[in-house]
This record gives C-alpha cells, sequence and structure tokens, in this order.
C-alpha cells in the first residue's frame, strides 16, 4: 500500500511514523520543512510554538458553560485571551452555532471522559518512542503542571476540576501561596495558590519535531515531497492529485492533517467539517533558571514551559480566520502576563519582535476529528485544539488504524468527521 500524508506537523509526523513500523510506503507532503534544530529555522505553526504540555489533566472541553460565559465578555476586547475578529463567515457563523449548542454540562460530562482517555492514551505512546530509543532522547519532564491562580473564584473551579480528573487516576494537590513559593520562590505576592496536577509531562515541541523529522527523513519507507497540495481528485481509480509546482500525484489512501486548513482539501474531495483557526502566539526569556516549573496562569490563559536554556510564554485564542499575522496588542498581554505571576521578569525581558505564532484546528465540540470522510480512502486527523501536541501520537496511530481498516484501541465514535 502507497499512502500520502498531507500535513507535517505533530499529527502528520506521527501518523508517518505509525505507518512506517506497519511497513506502509509513505510520501509525506510538507511544504514548510525546517532543516535545523535552531529556533531561527522553525516556520510557524502549532506544533512548534505549542507550551510542549502532555496534559491528562485537561478533561474540560473548549466549549464548556464557563468558557462560552466569559467568552462572551472577553470575544471583542482585542488584548483579552479570547477574541473573535468581526467577519462575515457562514462557516464561521455556523461554527459559533455549534460551539453554543454544546456549551453545556451534558456535553461536558459526555466529553471528559473522550478527552481524558485520548490523553492518557498518547502520553503511554510517548513513553513507547522515548523508551525504545527510535528517534533519541528528548525532554520527557513529568514534574507535573501547576495551574496558578490569582482569585478564590478560579482557584475553586480549578479545584472542581482536579475533583473529576482524580476519577481517572489523575493525581493533584491543592498548594497554598506559602506551599507555593517553596518549590516556586519567585511566585508573586498577589498568586493566592496552584493546583498540581501530577500527570502531566512538558517537553520541548522543536526538539521533538526535529528528532522524529530525522527518524522519518532516514527510513527506506518514506519520501518527503516540500510541496503544497493544491487539491484532491476522485474521479479515478485512485486517489490522486496535483501540488503547487504542477505534479501529479497517485496513492492508494490520503491522510489529511494539514490542522486548522485541512477543510481546503476536504472540501476539494467533496466533503467538509466544522472547524475555525485559534491563532495562538509564543514569545521567551533567557531567564531559564528563573521558573522551575511548567504552568498555567489561569485568569490571563498563558501557558508558562521552561525549557532547558529559555523560558516559553505562549497564549490567547484569536479567531481571525487562516492568517499568520501578528497582534501586537495580544502579544504584549502574553508579556505583561509574566510580571503579573512572577517576581523578577518583566515585559522587557521579552524580545517581543521574535514572536511565534500557529494556528490551532477548532471543532466546535472541543474534541478532534478523527476517521473516514465520505470517500473511505481519505481519512482526516484535525481538530485538537489545545491538546493537539498532547494527543499527537495517539491520534497518529489510531489515523493509522484507520487507514489500514484495524481496529483501533480506543473508540473512534466521539471523534467522526460527520457528527454535527
Amino acid at each position: 500500500m502507497k499512502v500520502a500524508v498531507i500535513g507535517g506537523g505533530i499529527s502528520g509526523l506521527c501518523t508517518s511514523y505509525y505507518l512506517l513500523k506497519a511497513g506502509v510506503q509513505v510520501e509525506l507532503f510538507e511544504p514548510h520543512k525546517p532543516n535545523k534544530e535552531n529556533e531561527k529555522e522553525v516556520p510557524f505553526g502549532a506544533s512548534y510554538v505549542n507550551a510542549g504540555y502532555l496534559t491528562p489533566s485537561h478533561i474540560i472541553p473548549l466549549s464548556s458553560p464557563s468558557l462560552f460565559a466569559s467568552g462572551l465578555k472577553m470575544m471583542f476586547q482585542r488584548k483579552s485571551p479570547f477574541y473573535i475578529k468581526p467577519r462575515l463567515s457562514a462557516n464561521l457563523i455556523k461554527w459559533g452555532f455549534n460551539f453554543a449548542k454544546h456549551s453545556n454540562n451534558k456535553h461536558v460530562d459526555y466529553a471528559i471522559p473522550e478527552i481524558a482517555q485520548i490523553n492518557l492514551y498518547s502520553k503511554e505512546l510517548f513513553q513507547e518512542i522515548l523508551s525504545s530509543n527510535e528517534i533519541g532522547d528528548f525532554q520527557y519532564r513529568d514534574r507535573g503542571l501547576l495551574m496558578i491562580y490569582k482569585t478564590k473564584e478560579v482557584g475553586d473551579e480549578e479545584l472542581e476540576v482536579s475533583h473529576r480528573a482524580s476519577e481517572f487516576g489523575i493525581k493533584s494537590e491543592l498548594l497554598e501561596h506559602e506551599a507555593l513559593k517553596k518549590i516556586e520562590p519567585h511566585i508573586h505576592p498577589s498568586v493566592l495558590g496552584a493546583v498540581r496536577y501530577y500527570s502531566d509531562v512538558s517537553t520541548n515541541p522543536i526538539e521533538f519535531m526535529s528528532k522524529m523529522w530525522a527518524y522519518l527523513m532516514a527510513h527506506q519507507n518514506f519520501n518527503l515531497v516540500e510541496n503544497k497540495v493544491e487539491a484532491i481528485d476522485l474521479n479515478r481509480a485512485e486517489v490522486r492529485f496535483y501540488t503547487d509546482s504542477g505534479e501529479g500525484y497517485s496513492f492508494d489512501k490520503v491522510a489529511i492533517t494539514t490542522g486548522a486548513q485541512a477543510n481546503r482539501l476536504l472540501k476539494s474531495a467533496g466533503d467538509s467539517i466544522l472547524l475555525e483557526a485559534g491563532k495562538g502566539y509564543a514569545i521567551q526569556t533567557p531567564k531559564s533558571n528563573h521558573i522551575a516549573f511548567p504552568a498555567l496562569l489561569l485568569e490571563s490563559k498563558v501557558a508558562v514551559s521552561p525549557f532547558k536554556d529559555i523560558i516559553r510564554f505562549s497564549g490567547t485564542m484569536e479567531l481571525s480566520g487562516i492568517n499568520h499575522n501578528i497582534n501586537k496588542l495580544r502579544v504584549s498581554a502574553i508579556a505583561e502576563s509574566a510580571e503579573q505571576y512572577y517576581q523578577g521578569l518583566s515585559v522587557n525581558d521579552f524580545k517581543l519582535d521574535k514572536v511565534r505564532c500557529g494556528l490551532r484546528p477548532l471543532s466546535p465540540d472541543g474534541l478532534p476529528y478523527i476517521g473516514v470522510s465520505k470517500d473511505p480512502r481519505i481519512v482526516v486527523n484535525t481538530g485538537g485544539a489545545m491538546m493537539g501536541w498532547s494527543i499527537g501520537p495517539a491520534a497518529g496511530k489510531m489515523t493509522t488504524a484507520v487507514l489500514l481498516e484495524q481496529k483501533t484501541e480506543i473508540s473512534l465514535s466521539p471523534f467522526v468527521l460527520n457528527r454535527f
């Protein structure tokens, strides 16, 4: 069997990885492959600028009553953590209607076990990849994740989430300010405390992606085509498509793993999904010894990722369409959160002109899309939203199983494409 994987983010690379392990010949189409493990060589993209968390603790879907309520207040404020750029878009209107429809407690109760299951499964697969040493060693720090809060209301909400997470064996601990200060000495006096989840793991996305690329490129059954696929043609016995270079290609099956841009190719194949691009930004500071633990700053919705030589601050959810334009107001809001939660950090510690952005693929119900299109030769893997990195290996292995018409480790029914 010859399979095309379109898209070289975490989903595409992990799908390729598991296809190769199954003995399949893989051709990956990605026009923006980085050439070095070097921040300057990294393209814009959610798989490179995310926080790098493996997050079994993140069990609440994007479509939840609390996020919907707070989102309504923030969505037209250009400096808020959540922002929708006003524009006429039938897809955005339909997406927003279904987002509102699923923002209820019944859906949250349905989604929680599905989100927990795929995240825990993916964490196991990350561990397997690390233990196999196939791609080499990479950062895998299991120190947990701090959910830091400044207001009692937000702290109480997170404590309730931790109680629900405990039903899935996800251990957590409440740390009030003095206990938090013992492990994070530079925490700001205004911080009330944190919930520490012990199940979560921090990785370095650039490092992992670079090593996975190297593994794939060295495999005899793998070929990279550094061109953009323009459209898919199903009017033949095989799946055929053309790239922006004008060349044509034919395959037995195709996996669409192009993240927020998946709908463009899917529409060319006579199908579609509800998908919006949620832009996020990442900035960093060289003060690598200033923060010890990965954290989520709850009120500002900013993720903090201590890597070997830098600390990355990433966040915001901006629905402004498919583009990589930088909104400087939103970037400065991320930097400002540093000095609001940590002493000794300020906006001046960040090189705001070096900001990167990525487009998270968002489904209306907060669950990913993994499954066959109307044409069973086309399989889609997208919609991971903020947990796209965390579920990368699981989504890739499940996509491989669907392509090979094998049984998946966990049920695909919550992730089918035609659920709206």
